[in-house]
């Protein structure tokens, strides 16, 4: 009766045993390194040009990459058109004619705007803006260099028009020309003005970390103090 018992017993335990659910080793996850992390690429497909241009006897006449200047305490150093072309000589006088008939002709141009950015050196320091509405003139540029923007293609034909103001800008808005004035700090910028024009659609056209533009749709000017 002993044998039985111990041989019962040896039964039942190896029956529990095998019964028994086989605890498995828990998985580890690497973490990947912070130089393994693929970043979004940022990629432009955009293709538009964009020059500025001086109006004279009856056409607008693009300007190369510098223009000679006096600047003068309270007054406008110079105003610029902007036309989305490469065209050396355009004839015409009315931007609502002239301005739709390069941008229409340019293929997926929808929500794009224009942009500007401004950027200088000053005894206190440099300066860097970007110009994306009117009111982005009283960043901290303003007191050395105002910048007002214009709008030629909308306003109506014949008639006299100011800058725009943010309150007055819509969808349908093109900042087509931009006046360049010397204000009452004028006389501290040390270096040229770079103006660069841009054609952007949204935030990621611009660098997450220096607000810069990153995009291909730009074109650049230094206006050079002469005086």
């Amino acid at each position: 009766m002993r044998k039985i018992k111990i041989l019962l017993i040896l039964v039942l335990t190896l029956f529990i045993t095998a019964c028994e659910k086989k605890e498995e080793e828990p998985i580890k996850l690497e973490l990947l390194d912070k130089e393994d992390i693929i970043e979004e690429v940022y990629v432009d497909d955009s293709n538009i040009p964009l020059s500025f241009y001086l109006y004279s006897n009856n056409q607008y006449n693009r300007v190369g990459d510098n223009l000679n200047l006096p600047w003068y305490y309270r007054q406008d150093i110079t105003v610029l058109n902007i036309l989305p072309t490469y065209d050396n000589n355009i004839p015409g006088f009315y931007m609502q004619d002239i301005y739709p008939r390069y941008w229409n002709s340019i293929e997926d141009t929808t929500n794009y705007k224009i942009g500007f950015n401004v950027k200088f050196t000053t005894t206190d320091g440099e300066i860097d803006c970007n110009i994306l509405k009117p009111s982005d003139r009283f960043k901290e540029l303003f007191y050395y260099i105002a910048i007002f923007l214009y709008d030629d293609v909308n306003a109506a034909r014949d008639s006299w028009y100011d800058h725009v103001d943010d309150d007055e800008v819509t969808d349908n808005t093109i900042y087509s020309s931009i006046k360049v004035h010397a204000n009452v700090d004028f006389a501290k910028v040390i270096s040229p003005i770079k103006l660069t024009v841009f054609a952007y659609n949204g935030e990621e056209d611009f660098d997450p970390e220096t607000g810069n533009y990153r995009g291909k749709s730009y074109t650049e000017l230094y206006i050079n103090k002469t005086n």
